[in-house]
C-alpha cells in the first residue's frame, strides 16, 4: 500500500499533463484529428524531457561523493541525454505543426499576441537545448573522465537548475 501511495504525485501529474489536450486548443482547432493528436504528443514529449531533467538534476545533487559516479551519474546522465535528444526533436516537430495551424501566415509571428509568445518561446527553448549539447558534448565527457573531481558534476547540477527553471517559465 505504502509503494501505490508514494506513486499518487506522479499519477497526479500525469493527468494533469495529459489533461491540456482534451481541453484545451488540442479539441478546439482545426482540423481536430491532426491538431489533437499532435498537441497529446507534444504534452508528453515535454513532460518527459522536463520532468526528467528535473529529477536528474535532484538526484545529481544528492549524489554521494562515497558513490562510484563512474556507475551511477554518468550511464544515468547518458541515458537521460539520448532519451532528452528524442523528446527535443519531437517537441520540435510537434511544436511546428501546432503553430502551423494556429497561425496564418509567416507574419503573424511577429503581428500577433500568440505569435511574439511563440518567437519567445522558441528563443528559451534555443536556450535551453544549447545547454543540454554543453550537457551532452562537454560535460557528460569530463563526467565520465572525472575521477575524483566534481567540478563536472557541480556543473551540469548547475546549469541543469537553469534548464529547468527556464522549461518551467516556458
Amino acid at each position: 500500500m505504502a509503494g501505490a501511495v508514494s506513486q499518487l504525485p506522479l499519477f497526479g501529474a500525469m493527468v494533469t499533463a495529459l489533461s491540456f489536450p482534451f481541453l484545451g486548443h488540442g479539441v478546439s482547432r482545426d482540423p481536430w484529428w491532426l491538431v489533437f493528436p499532435t498537441d497529446l504528443v507534444h504534452v508528453v514529449v515535454v513532460s518527459v524531457w522536463t520532468g526528467g531533467l528535473l529529477m536528474l538534476v535532484l538526484g545529481l545533487r544528492r549524489q554521494d561523493s562515497v558513490l562510484s559516479r563512474e556507475m551511477t551519474s554518468t550511464q544515468t546522465v547518458e541515458r537521460y541525454s539520448t532519451i532528452a535528444g528524442w523528446a527535443v526533436a519531437a517537441a520540435a516537430v510537434t511544436g511546428v505543426v501546432l503553430a502551423a495551424t494556429e497561425l496564418q501566415s509567416f507574419g503573424e509571428l511577429f503581428s500577433t499576441t500568440y505569435g511574439k509568445r511563440l518567437v519567445l518561446k522558441a528563443v528559451l527553448v534555443a536556450g535551453i537545448v544549447g545547454l543540454g549539447a554543453v550537457h551532452r558534448f562537454r560535460l557528460i565527457p569530463a563526467l565520465r573522465h572525472s575521477g575524483e573531481d566534481s567540478t563536472p558534476l557541480r556543473k551540469m547540477v548547475t546549469t541543469g537548475s537553469v534548464e529547468v527553471v527556464v522549461m518551467v517559465a516556458v
